[in-house]
């Protein structure tokens, strides 16, 4: 056979070759291998173990960011209740809007002294978006530092209102008669006499609007 001729003839051709040079071949035969093997096997698995590194790395970017994202999300919802907490302690604090209007009116006209509410008419209810608007019409005679001792007042009681259009007119005095009695010569004597009074010295037109929160 031809091959088996080969394979005798590099046997021949081998044991012919100096040993050191046998050993020269068989360091090249094994840096070959060892080469292909490396290419073929050790390369590929280097590849694939920093390919997964590097994905390994990704993931614990994103666990990372989402266990950031999740503490965020926790102190929020923290915050969010708090929030909630203290909304609900400053509404039970503000007026419920059921306060009658026209008695807060005119309890604060009787302390103030000097003030008589004349008219009190209650305008139509608008809706907002986030509470009820009520306007009302307001005729009272005062004096002006009694107005302004009132309007404070106002601005105090458990109800929320605000000042719209206003006018004042001022009002003349009102005349008025008195009995004076005298002694003359031992007997009483009777006497009108007229006077002036000034208890209300201005007229104010005054415009209210009172809310109603929405809750």
């Amino acid at each position: 056979m031809a091959f088996e001729g080969f394979l005798d003839d590099f046997k021949e051709r081998w044991s012919e070759i100096p040993k050191w040079q046998k050993w020269i071949a068989y360091i090249v035969i094994l840096i070959i291998i060892l080469y292909v093997y490396k290419m073929n096997v050790i390369d590929p698995l280097n590849m694939k173990i920093e390919q997964l590194n590097r994905q390994i790395s990704q993931k614990r970017v994103q666990v990372a960011r989402l266990l950031a994202v999740e503490k965020r999300r926790n102190e929020l919802k923290k915050e969010i209740v708090n929030l909630k907490s203290r909304i609900a302690a400053l509404e039970a604090k503000l007026p419920t809007g059921r306060e009658e209007v026209s008695g807060i009116i005119k309890s604060i006209a009787k302390n103030t002294g000097n003030t008589e509410i004349g008219l009190i008419r209650r305008g139509k209810e608008q809706s907002k978006e986030y509470y009820n608007q009520i306007d009302y019409t307001v005729v009272m005679k005062t004096r002006f530092p009694n107005f302004i001792s009132w309007c404070k007042s106002l601005v105090k009681a458990n109800r929320i209102m605000t000042f719209g259009d206003m006018s004042m007119v001022g009002l003349a005095p009102e005349k008025k008669k008195m009995t004076v009695e005298k002694i003359v010569n031992g007997k009483r004597q009777k006497k009108e006499k007229e006077y002036y009074s000034y208890k209300y010295t201005v007229q104010v037109n005054l415009n209210l609007n009172a809310y109603t929160l929405k809750r």
